[in-house]
């Protein structure tokens, strides 16, 4: 190795003199030696083990005779063939990144981009050599490049089939014109058929929706093939569920309308039935369902659809409903008052002619209550029936929320087997209906009464929270399940234990209720079953 580097150093100086004699002389006398020494010590450590050795040659100026202009020119013209081989694979490698849906001939890409890097790799160490003689690594490159190139061209030629077969742009845009066209033909005559098929399913569509109620269309046997927007704002169900829409009927009323809708099937019959229907929100509702069969056009004997309409007459239930149940309570309840009365007179009257004059005071007094008791109820119906036309008046005027209570429990005192006590936290002066609010404590004081017979107290209290004056009205009696709570304000609805324990129409509360309502006030009941209710009345204190 040390005479590798002497012979070189020699060879150096002669190339470094300046003159052509001398240059062959030390090429002459030195180089059979030094590739002889070269040959020798790569046959033992081998070509690639000095890959990057430069001691063998001198740099590229100090080989021949350069000038400047020449040598940067050579220079400059490998820096920017590498600077272009090296951008255009970074670019194309980004491109392939960037793009992650699968392209065609990844595999050709990815060669080509190998390929011209290692183009320019050989272009960039022709330019350092100038510098660094680094001709080792640059034969290995050049091999590089060759093994990479003559890969890429055997791909090439492989896939050439495949690439034969890609269309240029024009050919391209002819065939997506012809495609485009063709489908256009084919979306005509489609639009066509579809347009005669769906005029009738338009006409029938328009006319559901046309109509306020819920309205459906069937097939021969019975399966909901469409309906309108009512159906499904009132059913809340999908296009997808519409086959399944008896799942909605009451229990009670499914067997009813299976008959009639299997009779209507295997007669082809219209039919009714009235039936309740459960809504997307939870409660059912009184619906007169109608079912008509269109029949074909082309024959009369074959059914083509059924179309069903459901007319919501839950309101006119509830008015029948309610209608029966006055005339029921109404007819009780006054027949016991009137019966009271004439017994009563009739006994009086049998006093008189006795001249037992005793008992005529007493059924005289008898048949005042009962005729105080008629007029009650008669009160309440006609506060119902002005509640309901919107004629019920309020006379407001300032009074003392106190001195009300107080008036109220007076009017109990004497009558009333209970200790009514009244704790009293706030004293107000509101502007209302003093009559209206007294009405309001009269019943709840009654009720409690009335409903804790095993009780020996009632206790009212007064408060305020916020900017309402709230009065509680307590029993210690039988209490209210939570299942009939939220039916305590209805019209004639009582609860079976209050049925047994008290008489009455049932309207109290829901005369209270509206009468609270009139004054923007509202009424709230704690109830606990065995242990007692609390209702309350809370009103504003600043009359609007």
């Amino acid at each position: 190795m040390n005479r590798i580097i002497k012979l070189t150093i020699a060879l150096f100086i002669c190339s470094q003199s300046g003159y052509a004699e001398n240059i062959a002389k030390c090429t002459s006398e030195s180089k059979s030696e030094i590739c002889a020494t070269v040959m020798a010590d790569e046959s033992k450590t081998g070509f690639f083990n000095n890959i990057f050795d430069t001691s063998l040659w001198p740099p590229r100026w100090q080989c021949g005779i350069w000038t400047d202009f020449h040598g940067w020119l050579y220079i400059l013209s490998d820096l920017g063939i590498w600077l272009a081989y090296f951008t255009i694979p970074v670019i194309l490698a980004l491109f392939l990144y960037k793009r992650k849906e699968a392209l065609p001939f990844k595999s050709v890409q990815i060669l080509f981009i190998a390929f011209i890097l290692a183009c320019g790799l050989t272009h960039l160490l022709d330019a350092i050599i100038f510098w660094v003689p680094l001709y080792k690594l640059s034969a290995l490159i050049r091999l590089i490049t060759a093994l990479v190139s003559i890969s890429t061209a055997v791909v090439l030629i492989r896939i050439l089939p495949n690439l034969l077969q890609y269309k240029s742009p024009e050919e391209l845009e002819r065939v997506i014109k012809k495609s485009t066209l063709d489908l256009k033909l084919s979306n005509e005559q489609l639009k066509n058929e579809i347009r005669y098929k769906e005029a009738a399913r338009s006409e029938t569509r328009y006319l559901l929706e046309s109509l306020p109620i819920l309205t459906f269309v069937a097939t021969p046997d019975g399966f909901i093939t469409d309906y309108n927007k009512q159906w499904e704002k009132y059913t809340g169900f999908s296009p997808q569920q519409s086959g399944v829409w008896t799942s909605i009927i009451h229990i009670e009323d499914k067997e009813a309308y299976n008959d009639v809708w299997t009779s209507c099937i295997s007669t082809k019959q219209a039919c009714e039935c009235e039936l309740r229907l459960l809504s997307k929100e939870g409660y059912y509702e009184w619906f007169l369902a109608k079912v008509i069969g269109i029949r074909s056009p082309e024959n009369e004997d074959k059914l083509d659809k059924w179309i069903g309409t459901f007319t919501n007459i839950h309101q006119q239930k509830m008015i029948e409903s309610r209608k029966d149940t006055f005339l029921n309570i109404a007819s009780h309840e006054l027949k016991t008052p009137l019966t009271g009365i004439k017994a009563y007179l009739q006994m009086q009257q049998d006093a008189i002619e006795s001249k037992d004059y005793d008992l005529v005071n007493t059924f005289s007094t008898k048949a005042m209550n009962s005729t105080n008791k008629l007029q009650g109820l008669i009160q309440e119906l006609l506060d119902v029936s002005r509640i309901q036309s919107g004629m019920l008046q309020l006379n407001r005027q300032p009074f003392s929320i106190v001195a009300l209570v107080e008036e109220v429990i007076e009017l109990f005192k004497y009558s009333s087997t209970h200790e009514i006590i009244f704790e009293v936290q706030n004293d107000v002066e509101i502007v209302a209906d003093r009559d209206r609010i007294e009405q309001i404590l009269n019943n709840f004081v009654s009720n409690a009464i009335k409903y804790s017979p095993k009780a020996d107290r009632v206790i009212l209290k007064t408060y305020q929270v916020d900017a309402h004056i709230c009065i509680d009205v307590q029993d210690f009696g039988i209490g209210i399940s939570k299942s009939d709570q939220h039916r305590l304000f209805d019209q004639f609805y009582r609860t079976n234990e209050a049925a047994k324990s008290a008489d009455g129409l049932g309207m109290g509360l829901y005369i209270a209720q509206e009468i609270a309502k009139l004054h923007n006030g509202i009424i709230k009941v704690e109830s606990e079953e065995g242990k007692g209710s609390t209702f309350s009345i809370h009103l504003p204190l600043c009359s609007d």
